[in-house]
Formats: C-alpha cells, structure tokens, sequence
C-alpha cells in the first residue's frame, strides 16, 4: 500500500489507458483527510478522477463542449459527477469504485437513479464496499451540452499520458492536489465492472486465472502496491505503466512497513 501524504505515484508512459469508453476505476483507501485525489487521469480540458470531497468519495468524467457560444474560438469542458453520499470513516479502509456504463440496467437497492438516467447509456454509478450508492448522468438535454443523442457521453482523453495515484493535478468539483490516506490495490479497466464483479474481487489481489484475473484483456493498469521499499509501483496487469512514488523516503519506517504490508482486509489470493 501507498502510506500517507508520501503517496503520489505518476506515470507518463504511453499508452496510457483509454478513458473515452466504458470505464471501471476502483481502490482501497484509508483515509486520514477531508479531500483529495485517489487516482486520476485528467487535464484542464478532459479525463476521469476519483477522489474524495468532505469526506464523501466522488467520480468524475470531465468532456470537451466544443466551440463556445459566447466566446468564439474557444473552446470548453464540462464535468460529469457523481457523489456516493457515503461519509468516509478516518482511519478505516474502503473499497471505492467508479464506473462509466455503457448499457441500461437497474440497481435493486436504488431509489435515486429511476427513468431519468438509467434510461441512458452511458451513465456514471458509483460503489463504496461494493455496494452500489448512486448514478448521475453524462450529458445534459436542456443545458448548453445540447441533445443527449448528440451530447458529450464519454470522458475525453487527456492530451498527454500522465496518470496519477494520491492526487489531483487538475481542480476538479472544487478539489485538487494529494489525499492525505493509504491507497492500495489501484486497478482500472476499460469494462463497466458489475456490483457482483467488484464484489467478487475486491478483497483479494488479482491473480493469473479464475473469475479475479489479471490477465484479464480488460485491465489496463493493476497497482498491488506491494513492492517493499522500493521506489517504483509495478504495474501488474502487463501494460508496462509502473509508475515512480513522487517523494521516495526509503529510509522512513512509515513507507517501509506499510507499503509490506498493505491492505489487511485483503484475505484472499488467487
């Protein structure tokens, strides 16, 4: 795991995953601050962010809007967001889950996302403990985004590769910069993960077969977060984007024990 206000872990190597598609991004975290980034890929114009907000874990797809109205030539954004309405509990671990969907379907325990946007595809949900909290919509039919058919409905891609473990570079919902908490077993996929797939996986470090594989063509970034003293995050699902701790202290008995020993409410191992 990923201890702290040390935890900042960047990775500009290309390709970076896809973010305009369907999109699963989940972590452990243990939190010990009101606010900041858990794992973003974004710029000032487009991306996907998880992160958390006086103390509430949040998701956001952020999309360019093309040519504005009012000032010709230049060019906009909007961010897409949705909020778990789940109060962090400091110093406890929980499992945090954004997902961009791409197919109509509904959540048994939701009272909040009725016709309006399950109707829609994609959509954003959103799970805390693999429970499913909320959904939001991607695009907006009365407002300056225009026709939903027509409208922004995916993340755009960043201009560049970089990608970023504990923190924010780019404001998002009035959040920016690093989380002061633990992070561990930072995955992403490029598939709209079901309640029972995170279910299923997110109290056990992905292995190399069965229903929780890291071979998956779907995973495009895996960080255990496990690697010791060492400087580097491995990427673990192939790709090649292991990433570099911003503020390496190999010497500080805070990085070496807990990057050892990492998540304790992960009990199973394929």
């Amino acid at each position: 795991m990923c201890p702290g206000d040390m935890c900042r872990i960047y990775n500009d190597r290309s390709p970076a995953p896809d973010v305009s598609k369907p999109l699963t991004v989940e972590a452990w975290v243990k939190s010990r601050g009101t606010e900041g980034g858990i794992f973003s890929r974004m710029d000032s114009a487009s991306g996907v962010a998880l992160y958390v907000k006086n103390d509430e874990p949040k998701f956001s797809i952020r999309v360019a809007t093309g040519a504005s109205t009012t000032t010709p030539g230049v060019t906009g954004s909007v961010d897409y967001i949705v909020g778990s309405g789940f109060t962090l509990v400091r110093n406890a671990w929980t499992h945090v889950a954004g997902v961009v969907a791409n197919v109509i379907h509904q959540h048994p325990t939701s009272t909040e996302c009725t016709s309006t946007v399950m109707a829609e595809k994609p959509h954003l949900d959103i799970y805390v403990d693999g429970a499913f909290q909320n959904c939001a919509t991607t695009w907006d039919s009365t407002g300056a985004n225009g026709d939903p058919a027509t409208g922004p409905q995916f993340a755009d891609n960043p201009g560049g590769s970089l990608l970023v473990v504990g923190d924010l570079l780019a404001s998002v919902d009035g959040v920016s910069g690093t989380i002061d908490a633990v992070i561990d077993e930072v995955r992403v996929w490029t598939t709209a993960r079901t309640e029972d797939d995170i279910q299923d996986c997110m109290d056990r470090e992905l292995g190399t077969g069965g229903s929780c594989n890291r071979g998956d063509n779907n995973l495009k970034l895996y960080y255990r977060l496990n690697e010791g003293k060492e400087a580097t995050a491995t990427d673990f699902s192939g790709n090649g984007l292991s990433g570099s701790v911003f503020t390496f202290t190999p010497d500080e008995e805070e990085w070496e024990d807990g990057w050892v020993k990492g998540n304790t409410d992960l009990k199973r191992s394929d």
